[in-house]
């Protein structure tokens, strides 16, 4: 029987990843992929505050 598993992938093997992702984009990808994190990491952000403020709504 043949053995199908992957070799497990290390965070050094993500980063390298990432990276390389990273070369392969235009200036102008780079940046909106900046902002489309930069809006994850705000509302990551607000939804925290809320959860910690009782009876705290959104704006």
């Amino acid at each position: 029987m043949k053995d199908d598993t992957l070799p497990p992938i290390t965070p050094d093997d993500m980063f390298r990843e990432r990276i390389m992702r990273s070369r392969r984009m235009t200036p102008n990808e780079r940046g909106a992929a900046s902002l489309d994190m930069y809006d994850l990491t705000c509302a990551i952000v607000l939804d925290g505050v809320f959860a910690q403020i009782k009876g705290a709504s959104e704006p």
